[in-house]
Formats: structure tokens, sequence, C-alpha cells
């Protein structure tokens, strides 16, 4: 491999903030010592030759004791980065053509994934580390943003960064973006496994959300409540989770004899994800808007998400409906609908007697985890999918 790559690659993962994220042992202080010190080694900041700071200067910076700091030291006497003699202190060791080497030799897991302003994802790369962790494998988390463009170019590099295999969450906004990731994935040839979503022509491992449940076990909880005239809101309905949670919608409906009428569903199946992390409810509370006013008979509705959960709660208060006097709502995640986006009124929530699935994020990323960690070990040689269950509260 040759330089003028390595240091490209280099430089984009330290600008997505790969090495500071780069988890090393079970003890985060010692994943912070390491990662940054290997940083300033790799980017120069620290010649070769030059002496590092002693240990107990470094455990006061860095407000640990000195084995802490000695055990992030002895990883990077391992990639034979720096040379440590008693006496002597800690030096930098190598020529660039040592540093790059070593730069290569990850030998780690990856999780990538959007955005940590999302909760869902955020919970599945908790239940990713705690697993890497308990395995005591390194890993490597990288949120790419709210473009797939970035998670292409990733796989493109992986295999040269010593990536053992991946964890995926991939951003999808459009089906032909669907289809671009699912053709990078595919050419990387790494052991990859998808978490909470799935792909078209995907023939590897996933852990997925059984959304044919979700959807049916909402729809059956407000059924229950009494509702009959039960709507069902969706946006990017090409993808697959959503048709599987308006297919669980609809048998939910089927077996409780209830005809659903066109007007109360909206799947906006030409409608393309815009995702956007700072401001996430303005395209579903649009969406939502132009649901009631179309459908203003419905007495409940399914949301397919939170974000369009959210987006109805902003949706129904403008058009003056109390929730639930007037209609009763109905979501899939369960996240804190607050912390979605801390600027947007939704109201006194408790009183909403909201309807919600929780789908175990943490144990899809922990699943997700070690379905990988056996591709890779070759404990397994066969893809699986790993389905998951929620629960409902009302």
């Amino acid at each position: 491999m040759n330089g003028k790559i390595n240091k490209y690659l280099l430089t984009k993962l330290m600008e997505n903030g790969m090495c500071n994220a780069m988890q090393v042992n079970a003890t985060n202080k010692i994943s912070l010592i390491y990662t940054e010190l290997r940083q300033s080694i790799l980017s120069q900041k620290w010649k070769e030759g030059e002496k590092l700071p002693t240990d107990s200067t470094l455990a006061t910076h860095y407000q640990c004791s000195a084995g802490t700091v000695n055990k992030a030291m002895a990883l990077l006497v391992h990639e034979k980065l720096i040379e440590r003699r008693p006496g002597m202190g800690t030096k930098v060791l190598g020529g660039l053509t040592v540093r790059e080497k070593s730069s290569t030799q990850l030998n780690a897991l990856a999780f990538v994934y959007p955005s940590d302003h999302h909760e869902g994802i955020a919970r599945m790369s908790s239940g990713f580390q705690i697993a890497g962790e308990k395995y005591q494998r390194r890993m490597v988390i990288l949120p790419t943003g709210a473009t797939f463009s970035k998670e292409v170019e990733f796989f493109e590099h992986f295999s040269e960064l010593d990536i053992r295999g991946v964890v995926a969450c991939p951003a999808i906004d459009t089906p032909e973006n669907q289809l671009t990731i699912c053709h990078a994935i595919q050419k990387s040839r790494l052991p990859v496994v998808l978490a909470g979503s799935s792909l078209p022509g995907f023939s590897e491992s996933s852990v997925l959300v059984d959304n044919r449940h979700a959807g049916l076990t909402v729809t059956e909880a407000l059924i229950q409540k009494g509702c009959q005239r039960i709507g069902f809101f969706s946006n990017f309905s090409w993808a697959q989770y959503m048709r599987d949670r308006y297919y669980g919608y609809r048998t939910a409906m089927e077996n409780a004899a209830i005809e659903v009428q066109p007007d109360w569903v909206e799947l906006n199946s030409q409608h393309a994800m815009h995702a956007d992390f700072e401001k996430p409810l303005i395209e579903p509370a649009m969406l939502a808007q132009q649901f009631l006013e179309r459908s203003p008979k419905v007495d409940a509705i399914v949301c397919a998400d939170d974000m369009l959960l959210a987006g109805m709660i902003l949706a129904a208060g403008k058009k003056g409906l109390l929730i639930p006097q007037d209609v009763q709502l109905a979501g899939i995640d369960d996240f804190d609908l607050s912390q979605i986006d801390p600027g947007a009124e939704l109201g006194d929530i408790p009183n909403m007697k909201l309807t919600r699935y929780h789908i175990p994020y943490e144990e899809i990323g922990y699943r997700a985890f070690t379905n990988l960690q056996s591709l890779v070990s070759e404990e397994k040689n066969i893809p699986e999918e790993t389905m998951i269950r929620g629960k409902v509260s009302t």
C-alpha cells in the first residue's frame, strides 16, 4: 500500500472522528490516551526521535493513574510507534513508512452509521460497544453523516485499513442509493452485518426488527382501546421496514374485520427521506399536516416511526385536535419524544396516553456485533438473519 493512499485515508478517518472513537480496551480512559497519542504521532506532531511527556505528566493531564497511562503506552509499543527504556523515557520510533504501516494494522471491527442524533442508532452503537468491550475486541465507531456517499467511500477503503468486518446501519434516502450502497458492500468482500434495516438483494447477515409484528401489535392495541377508524401514516414506503409495518397494520385491521378506507392511509411512496438530524421534525410535521387535512375522519393513527409520531403531535396541535380525546396516536420506536427536537413544543406528552412500540436497539447492536464476530472468526460460515421483537406499552 503506497504512502499517498495511506495519508489520504488517515486524513479522511480523522476528519470523520474515526480515530477519536476507536475502542481499544475495556477501559475508556486507556482508549482515550492511546488514540490521542497515536493520532499525534501519525500526524507528526511528535516526530521520530522526540521524547513523549513522562507517564506522571500524562497521568496528571488525563486525570488518571500512571498504571492507566502505562497500559495505553503498551499498545503503542506493540504497534512499534514508540520505544520505552528504563531511565531513558519514551521515544517516537520509525520514519513515515513505519508509521504508515502501523496505521493500517487496526485488526478492528467497525460500526458505520449516520448520526448520534438519532436515538435508535445511538442505542445500537452503545450495544455494539458493550459487546466489543466484553469480547475485548478493537472497534472503530464511524459516523458518516446523513449522506450515503461517505459510506460508499469508506467501504471502498476498509480492507486497506485492516478492518476485518463491518456492522452497517446505512443512511438511505432514495431507492437508487439503496442499490448503490448494497453494491459497495458486496464489492468490499468484507463480512458485513446489517443492523436495523435491510437492503434489496443483500444476502449477508442482518439483525432486524420484526416490523410486521410492530405494525400488527400497535394496531391491535388501538383496536383494544375501542378505535375503529384507524389510519396509517408513513413516508418513503419504498423502504422494506416501512412496508412491513404497513403490512402488520393491514393484517390487524383484517383480523378485526375493519375495512380500511383509502383516505385513512398515507404511504408517501414517491417521497424521498431527507434526513435532517439538526431539525428532524420539519418534514414529518409537514407531511402530518397534509395527512390530517386529507383524512379528517380517523379516530386513531398508527405512525410508522417516532419521528412521524412527533410530527403528527405538532400537526394535530396546530389543527386544534386534542390527544387522545379527538385522536389516538401510536408510534413505533419508543424514543424520548421530548429529545427528538428539544426546540419543538410537543405539549404534555404523558397525558396524551400514546400507544408505543419499544424496539430494543441496544440488543440489535449487541447481537450485530456477536454475529459479526462469529463470521470474522469463522465460527459461522453461513450468513443468518436475526429477528428481534419489541413490545407494546399503552
